[in-house]
């Protein structure tokens, strides 16, 4: 039997080492490995957005609702409340008085501009001129008008409103008086462009989400953003800012993109909810000069100065996400008829979504929305043959 030589403390010094040296490159081969497997698995996720977009460029499916005959609400009025300063508000309200022609209706636009007190008037107006139906096409929600409401549903005349509620029939808040709410599906949309995002900077960017307190839809597309972001489980980043809806958003949006820069030029991304609000921003980006210059925006609803700068290209403006807007317009007249019948309203219309960036948006005219060149069908064609229109 072999006697154990006892070690010095040398001795045991050295074995340690020996031990650290040899153990040190398995624990940083485990982390490389693992660092190997996140890059593998955020590039895995970027593809997947990468083709969820790809499957948005081309025509969004129609979903019809039940047909039916809209014969006893022909020669009915309908009170439109707008707001003309505001480019997608108008572009609905003009679809709409189309829609509502094609569909036999009388139609009344009043323009109430931005001011609560103005639609307030509208209102009064359309339940003193005896009105059938009137459409809040403002975005601000029922709820703002609650005594306006309630005294349209005592004159007998149903409410409706576009885009301030979510989905469905027993979505909150719910207004006595207040039949429907037409909407796009907003975290739809953000899901979207969360998908973009994370696809064109490689599931690694960093981004500034802007929301526009007091619009509803705003936050609901942000909210579609960043549960897309959290769904693909990328390392992205998300900074927040906000403004509100009013007279001066236009200058503070522009002022918010070139502060943002001034603090955090690691910014590569400024997403505001819609793509008016980035027209505002990319005048401070380009005001913010060559920081300015290397950041992408990117919104939703496709309006025509925007769709137009991307054909152009030269902006900051990347992708513009679109919403048909013949779809959404005859939807809304397609709820009146169908409540004016005795039909129930519907809640969904499924409107499907586009993605317009400078290569697709070369072979349309980006003058003006014509929905068989920018999507490929003819939204009023279809809506007509449900309501048995000649």
């Amino acid at each position: 039997m072999s006697a154990t030589l006892p070690r010095s403390p040398s001795t045991r010094a050295r074995l340690l080492r020996l031990a650290a040296a040899i153990v040190a490159p398995a624990l940083l081969l485990g982390a490389a490995s693992v660092a190997l497997a996140d890059d593998a698995a955020t590039a895995r996720a970027a593809a997947e957005a990468a083709k969820i977009v790809e499957a948005h460029r081309g025509t969004p499916e129609f979903w019809a609702p039940p047909a039916f005959d809209s014969t006893p609400a022909r020669g009915k009025t309908v009170w439109w409340i707008s707001d003309y300063k505001t480019n997608i508000l108008k572009q609905w309200a003009l679809q709409g008085e189309t829609a509502a022609a094609e569909a036999g209706l009388k139609f009344h636009l009043y323009d109430g501009g931005g001011s609560v007190p103005e639609q307030v008037r509208g209102f009064e107006l359309a339940i003193a001129a005896k009105a059938d139906a009137i459409v809040l096409g403002t975005g601000y929600p029922a709820v703002a008008f609650t005594a306006q409401v309630a005294q349209a549903k005592a004159a007998g005349i149903p409410v409706f409103s576009i885009n301030s509620h979510p989905l469905g029939p027993d979505a909150p808040p719910r207004v006595d008086g207040h039949v429907a709410d037409i909407s796009y599906d907003y975290p739809a949309a953000g899901r979207l462009l969360a998908d973009w995002f994370v696809a064109d900077s490689g599931g690694k960017g960093h981004v500034l989400l802007v929301d526009i307190t007091g619009l509803p839809s705003a936050g609901w597309t942000l909210d579609g953003f960043r549960a897309e972001t959290k769904r693909l489980g990328v390392p992205v980043t998300i900074s927040e800012a906000a403004t509100s809806l009013g007279p001066s958003v236009q200058t503070d949006l522009a002022n918010l993109a070139g502060t943002s820069l001034l603090r955090d030029p690691s910014i590569g991304y400024i997403i505001p909810p819609f793509d008016d609000f980035a027209l505002f921003i990319q005048t401070g980006l380009s005001q913010a000069g060559a920081s300015g210059a290397k950041v992408k925006t990117a919104g939703f609803n496709a309006v025509l100065t925007q769709v137009g700068n991307l054909k152009r290209g030269g902006t900051q403006l990347a992708i513009d996400l679109g919403g048909p807007n013949q779809w959404f317009s005859y939807a809304v007249i397609d709820n009146v008829l169908r409540v004016l019948s005795g039909q129930p309203a519907i809640h969904d219309y499924r409107i499907g979504y586009k993605v317009f960036d400078h290569e697709n948006t070369q072979s349309i005219d980006a003058t003006r929305e014509v929905a068989t060149d920018w999507y490929g069908v003819d939204y009023g064609a279809r809506f007509k043959e449900l309501w048995g229109a000649k």
